[in-house]
Order: C-alpha cells, then structure tokens, then sequence
C-alpha cells in the first residue's frame, strides 16, 4: 500500500521523543531568552539572520570601483601600472569578512546565552578538512601576500575561502524555524529581484551603470591630480570627467561599454549564467511544493525574469547546469511526474516561452541566436583544431633558451642554434647533432614599424626549408644589444632573442626578458579549442596538478604558476600574440582544477566530498517521500542547484561575486533537509 503524500493541513500525532522536531527541540533555548514582548522578539530573529541576509542577498549587489595595488607587477605578462581600478571584487571581499565578523560575534553571544542549538552533520568534517588545508596551502605559499589577500579582480584569498566555511556553517546552524528560513528567503528574492531588472536592462542596452548616476555611484570623486584613470587630463576630478565625457558627441563613459550583455553585477556574463543555473531548480521547486496562488505567481515572476537573463547571457555552461539538474530531477522525483503534470506544463510554458522570446529579440537587435550560439559552441567543441598555421601548414613546436643556445622544433623536427663568441656567426644542428648546411645574404627585414638591416641565414634541409635566422644589425635603443630573429618564411610573425652576459633570453615588445622552455601539457591534443579554448587551458593545467596532489600554491595563487611563457602555444593555439599584448590566466575556468591548484587536491577533494554527500542525503530523502511546505520547496531545489552547480562548475570557477550565494543557499538547503527529515520521521513514527 502507498502512502500518501503529507500535505501542511494533514495533524500530526504527538511524535515519539526520538523522533522529535527540530523546532521543538530548538524552542525550549529560545524560551530562555525571556524577550519581553513579540517585537523584541522578531527584532532579535533578524539579528540573527542579518549576516546571512548581507552575505547571501546584498553582497552579489555591490559594484564599487576601487584603486587597488597591482598584486602581480613585476611580472612579464603582468599588467605595466602599479595601480589598478577594481569595480567590484575588493568591496564585495570585504563586505564578506564583515558578514563574517558578525556572524562570529552573534554565534559567540548566542552560544554563552545558550540560545543555538548545533546541528549536527557529517558535513561538518569535509568542511573543516578543507579549511585546514587551505590554511596549511597558505603556510607553505611561495606567493603569501597573494595567497593570503588574493589576486588582482578577484580577491578569493585564504582567509575569504575560511569566510566561506564559516558562513556556510553559520547559515546551516541560524535556520532554526520557518520564520528564519522566510526571512532570509524573502531577502534573496528581492536581491534577485533587482540583479534580474539589472540585466534587462543591460540586455536593452539601458544598463544603469553607463548613465551619469550610475558611474558616479560606481567611481569615488577622487581627484586626478593624483589619479588619472586614462591619460585624460584637464578635469579637477573624476566626477567632473565623468561628466564632461556624457556631453560628448556621442556621450563616453568611463567603463568599457560592453554592449547589451547581460553581466549583472557579477562582472562577467559567465557568471550570470553559472549562479543562475543554481537558482532555477529552487524557483520550479517552490513553485510545484508550495501552496497559495500568491507564492506560485511571484515564483512565476521571479522564473520569468531568470529565465530571460540566463538566455541574454547566452552562457553555454548555465544550460549545461539546467540541463543536468533537469535529468536529476527527472530521476528524483518521477513518480510524482504524473500528479505534478500541470504545474509542470506551466513550468515549461514559461520556461520556454521566455527562451524563445528573448532568442528573437536578441535576433531583432543583432545580438544572433541563442539556439545559434549554443549549437554553434556544441559543434566547435567537437571539431578539431584549425591550427593557425601558415600556406605549407607548417608552424613552430617549442622554444628553449639555454647559455649559448635556442632550442627549437618545426613540425616535430628539433635543431639547435648555437652562438658563437663572436656573436656574428651560429651553428645550427639537428637533434643528432649533425651540422645542417647554411646559405646567408644580406636583407632589409621589416618588424611592425621597424626595419632592420640583417644577415639572413637559411637551412638546406628539406626539413627546415620555411625556417629562417635572422642576426640584425641594431641601432637606437637596441644598439647595444646582440640579438638573433627566427622566423618562418610564409609568417610575418618574428620571434626575437636577445644575448645576455647569463645568457640568451626572448625578447618581449615590452622589451621583458623571458626564459623560453618546453612547456608540459596533457590531454586535449588536437581539442585546444574545446570549451572556447578551455582544452588548452586544461592541458596546462593538468601538469601542474602534480606539485599540489596535497597541499596546493596557495588561495588565488593560479596565475603565478600557469605557464604564460609558452608563446607559442599561446599564438597557434589560443590566436594571441601575447608579446605584445599579454594574456592574464588567472583561473583554469573549472571549478575542481581552481581548488586542486590553489588548496591542493585533498581540499578538492573535501569540496566534493561535501557536494556529494549532501546530494546523497538529499536524494534518499526527497526520492521517497515529499512534503508540500517551503521547507521541501526550498530543499528540493537547492538540493537540483547543487546539481547544475557541479556540472556549470566544469567550465566556470569560484568568484567572490557569486560564492556567497551559492554557499548560502547549500546552508538553506542543509538547513531545510534537517528540518524535512525530522518531520517526515515524526508523521511515519507517530507515538501511541
């Protein structure tokens, strides 16, 4: 015999101790308080729940630019200033050690006033292995002001990822009833209430953030005396630039307009994509478990709004999280399919309606298809890499610089080029050590604006026919200097080393001294492009795995070791030429392989361990039985946004921008299962 679904109206029997209810076991501490009246009472709930509020609803919110020290300079491919603008990432950290102070201080009064009760979870122990080795990665950090404050625009240092934990518990621990749970549900709506209007209008090309207003409220009136953001100069301050910039014709703005995308104030379309993924399972599932015509239609609203944003982001890695909580979600609750069907169709209805409408909008203001885009990204990472190559599809392997020699390799042909003393004169061989033949003339060889008079030295070797040596005689600020070009015949691209006292270095156009070495990789090979180039990025990243199998480099610490030495996979394989303009990889754009880096592969392990085991629980709970409250609505859904969070999380990474959100809802959700549980086990286990 089935049994029935527990709907709210149905009376419980007086529970058998051991299967008591969270809230009634929570209420006898909160009688202690003595409040004198029902006000005091919901003033000191809200107290409660503000560093959740501020944490989860209000720090996805700020954009503030600040004028932050350049974290990295000194670096090659570092960017020249010493000072840079930061439009949200340095506020939103500090907003969240804040949140976290105060949490602290209120757990601590509540603790000593013995009105909390802590939960207890097995979640608690791969959350605390994570902290302990992100502080042990920080210890040990070659890199410590980085590891431990975080890099340039992203700030997610060590003792951020500490924050992390602590509100994760905090938020876990201060849903203790369900007025808790509304108040801060309730605030995350009206936080993404507003993100979703945001990106509307950014969408409709109005962002409020290009307007007068909205850059003064973004940029602090400094003066430019001391600052000067673009070079520009004749305005007393940044106010006043802002200003004479709108009168313009056409008006400027001091933020690089990026058109009508959709980025919120999470900096990045991808992360409108990534943290949206996560909030659409919990609309669906509050819409279907919760009852009263009033919440189904704001859940409508709210599914609408988020809906046509995470389509105008058009973020191939948002659908791949919808996608993946769709089939847990089929998977989990299919047998209620068939009783849920309207709703259902409802949802769908929307769901799509919304996609298809913003798809020909976005088609009607130039902006492609987002069916377009999607596909096109699916059949680009299935395809295989068109190298760029020149005429005879020949390029360039590998460079390395030793004391008197570059090392190098055409098509998997390896030679060396060694100097003589004399600087004058080289010998070339192949990887057998066998001196190749060499022809020279004398030409006038064009470099951007340059032209040098050089000795060109080509191969007579069927092998390296297309390569060419290049020995320039220099004159300016160059004249002092002793270099060698190599060169392919059929590129215009040339690839300058210079000889120094220590030894032979490339020669960036920023006139940086880099050693070149071959470069480790794995994986990938012919799908560098994968993921808009994410398969290049992984095989650079997979090597570096094995120096931090335990302890990681440190919180934030990424770009400090990934190779941007290798040119030249870098100019074949991602199409940069970064000599000139150097490419920052800050991030391997996954989730799991950011934290195996940074924190070491046993906190990437943790990370999983509590994504999973949470999942788990929550599987065999709402797999068998289900309640129509908020607490179950909630549950649900946070449980299917954990689910799309994994899957967005293999090709988006961690950011302070959205982390808040996504680690208060798995507290809500961890929260809600508790709650869930011990109610469905008090209504099967009624006392006599």
């Amino acid at each position: 015999m089935k049994r029935k679904d527990i709907r709210p109206h149905q009376k419980y029997a007086k529970p058998h101790k051991k299967h008591a209810r969270p809230s009634e076991k929570l209420a006898v501490p909160n009688e202690k308080l003595a409040v004198p009246n029902e006000k005091l009472a919901i003033l000191v709930q809200f107290i409660y729940c503000l560093p959740c509020i501020v944490y989860i609803g209000i720090v996805i919110l700020i954009i503030r630019a600040h004028l932050c020290e350049n974290l990295t300079h000194g670096q090659f491919w570092s960017p020249e200033s010493r000072i840079y603008w930061d439009l949200s990432a340095w506020w939103k950290a500090r907003i969240i050690v804040f949140c976290t102070i105060a949490a602290f201080g209120i757990f601590l009064w509540r603790i000593l006033a013995r009105s909390i009760t802590i939960k207890k979870t097995i979640l608690y122990i791969p959350m605390a292995v994570y902290v302990i080795f992100v502080i042990l990665s920080f210890a040990f950090s070659q890199y410590k002001k980085i590891a431990w404050l975080g890099t340039n625009e992203r700030y997610e240092g060590t003792y951020i990822l500490v924050c992390y934990m602590f509100m994760l518990f905090y938020t876990i621990n201060t849903v203790d009833s369900k007025k808790t749970l509304k108040t801060i549900f309730y605030a995350v709506i009206i936080s993404q209430l507003l993100l979703q209007i945001i990106g509307i209008a950014q969408l409709t090309g109005h962002s409020p953030f290009l307007s007068v207003t909205g850059q003064k409220m973004i940029f602090p009136n400094y003066s430019l005396e001391n600052y000067i953001l673009d070079g520009t100069t004749g305005y007393g301050t940044l106010w006043q630039q802002i200003d004479a910039f709108a009168k313009e014709t056409p008006p400027r703005s001091l933020l690089a307009s990026p058109g009508k995308e959709i980025y919120q104030t999470v900096y990045n379309s991808n992360y409108v994509g990534f943290y949206l993924s996560v909030i659409i399972p919990v609309y669906a599932m509050v819409f279907l478990l919760c009852s009263g015509i009033k919440k189904k239609i704001a859940m409508s609203i709210m599914l609408v709004l988020a809906c046509i944003n995470i389509s105008g982001s058009s973020t191939s890695g948002g659908f791949l999280g919808l996608a993946v909580a769709f089939i847990a979600a089929v998977i989990t609750f299919r047998k209620y399919i068939i009783k849920w069907r309207y709703q259902l169709l409802i949802i769908i209805v929307l769901a799509g309606g919304t996609l298809l409408l913003t798809d020909r909008y976005m088609r009607y203001s130039n902006r492609g298809s987002i069916v377009g885009q999607l596909s096109g990204q699916i059949t680009s990472d299935l395809s295989t890499d068109m190298v760029k190559a020149n005429e005879k599809n020949e390029k360039i392997d590998y460079f390395i610089t030793n004391n008197d020699s570059i090392v190098t390799s055409l098509n998997d042909n390896e030679l060396s080029i060694t100097v003589n003393e004399n600087q004058n004169s080289i010998d070339i061989k192949d990887s057998q050590g066998i001196s190749i033949n060499l022809q020279s003339d004398y030409v006038r060889l064009l470099s951007g604006d340059a032209i040098y008079d050089s000795l060109r030295i080509s191969l007579e070797d069927s092998r390296f026919e297309n390569l060419e040596v290049y020995i320039p005689r220099l004159t300016g600020d160059l004249e002092n200097r002793k270099m060698i070009f190599v060169k392919l015949i059929n590129e215009e691209n040339i690839w300058p080393f210079t000889i120094e006292q220590d030894g032979i270095y490339f020669f960036t156009a920023r006139a940086a001294l880099v050693k070149l070495r071959k470069v480790p990789h794995f994986g990938f090979e012919d799908r560098y492009q994968f993921g808009t180039l994410r398969g290049y990025i992984w095989s650079r990243t997979f090597p570096l795995m094995l120096d931090t199998l335990i302890l990681g480099h440190g919180a934030d610490t990424f770009a400090m070791f990934f190779p941007h030495d290798d040119f030249i996979g870098l100019y074949y394989y991602y199409e940069r030429d970064t000599r000139t303009a150097p490419l920052i990889v800050d991030k391997p754009h996954n989730f799991i392989l950011l934290n195996f880096v940074n924190t070491g592969g046993i906190s990437a392990i943790a990370l999983l361990a509590l994504m999973f085991i949470y999942i788990f629980q929550s599987f065999m709970l709402y797999s068998k039985r289900i309640r129509y409250d908020l607490f179950s609505g909630l549950g649900a859904g946070i449980y299917l946004g954990i689910f799309a969070f994994l899957a967005a999380g293999l090709v988006y990474d961690s950011s302070v921008t959205i982390m808040p959100l996504i680690y208060g809802l798995l507290g809500i959700g961890i929260s809600c299962n508790y709650f869930v549980k011990a109610d469905l086990d008090a209504a099967q286990y009624p006392s006599n």
